[in-house]
């Protein structure tokens, strides 16, 4: 496991006046509120945690962590780790519940390396099954970024989400009382239609994704007439837009939203939209994975098309009439 950690790690710059402030919310404890308007993909929280440990360990070590975290943690630390909430039951020790209530599951290396953190302040976000950010974690930063998913007001708060939001609404109230003793009331799991649950699950889905591919690459099928290729692009476009609105509706974003971005530009390019191309390219840069670091020259080449598309975007206007 020790491999998968980083041996030393590089500074982060000195933040910016912060965009947020931690404060007393009715009803959940401790929040995270907007100090002013942040705008979709602006950078919220940028954080390193303050504890650390694998998933799985040995009952031995369970045992020791207390003690260990009491002699060595950063004094500072130990007070933001254990002014945190516990809403465990009285039989599981506050170190446990604490840790049990606060941390975020991450992946240090993919399919390997899984491990608990807690943050000072990341560790303050409420759920919402309809949040309005999403978050990321850099290893080669060790830092984990939350990001805005779209725009979000001065005075509204900034939430995560602590179930996997492609649950049902049922089994994610079920699972926040089960885990978290609160039963959520957000207007995502108390305004829900027939067809909600359905609806936002394929949205953020790889099914979703896979059915994008069947319908892009049936575009560039060999011998079609451009008609056939045109319509299979308007339909297309239809598909995704239907998707967003799904996406926005159940406020969720932060989950893939930026690959339908992407597929946005690309149609519009074929369509030869120069306005659109860019609208939704923009979008599609802001809200990219900080921790795709392997898709930066890609990204180099999407700002490319937007500041020439005519020269630089393949295939340009292919379909246009």
């Amino acid at each position: 496991m020790r491999k998968t950690l980083p041996t030393s790690l590089p500074k982060l710059l000195p933040p910016p006046p912060p965009s947020y402030e931690i404060r007393d919310i009715p009803g959940k404890g401790k929040g995270v509120v907007a100090l002013r308007d942040i705008a979709m993909g602006e950078m919220v929280i940028i954080e390193r945690p303050i504890f650390l440990r694998p998933l799985m360990i040995t009952a031995g070590l369970m045992l020791q962590l207390p003690k260990l975290v009491m002699e060595r943690m950063d004094p500072r630390d130990r007070a933001s780790f254990f002014a945190l909430s516990n809403v465990k039951d009285p039989d599981v020790s506050q170190f446990w519940g604490i840790i049990g209530t606060n941390a975020f599951e991450l992946e240090m290396k993919e399919g390997v390396g899984r491990y608990g953190a807690v943050f000072p302040e990341c560790s303050r976000l409420n759920h919402s099954c309809g949040p309005n950010t999403t978050r990321t974690w850099n290893l080669p930063l060790f830092a984990l970024i939350v990001q805005a998913s779209r725009n979000i007001r001065a005075g509204e708060e900034i939430t995560t989400w602590y179930e996997e939001l492609t649950e049902t609404h049922t089994d994610r109230r079920s699972d926040l009382e089960r885990k978290y003793k609160f039963k959520c009331a957000c207007g995502y799991c108390t305004n829900t239609s027939p067809t909600s649950d359905h609806e936002r699950s394929y949205a953020i889905s790889e099914k979703a994704g896979h059915d994008f591919i069947h319908l892009y690459s049936a575009i560039y099928q060999a011998g079609i007439p451009i008609q056939i290729a045109r319509q299979r692009a308007t339909d297309l476009l239809q598909y995704l837009v239907r998707v967003l609105a799904t996406i926005t509706k159940e406020g969720v974003e932060g989950r893939s939203s930026e690959s339908y971005y992407y597929s946005l530009m690309n149609i519009y390019g074929l369509l030869g939209d120069k306005e659109k191309l860019r609208e939704w390219g923009f979008k599609a840069i802001l809200m990219f994975p900080s921790n795709k670091s392997d898709w930066e020259n890609k990204i180099d080449e999407w700002i490319d098309w937007m500041r020439d598309p005519e020269k630089n975007f393949p295939n340009w206007a292919m379909l246009r009439e």
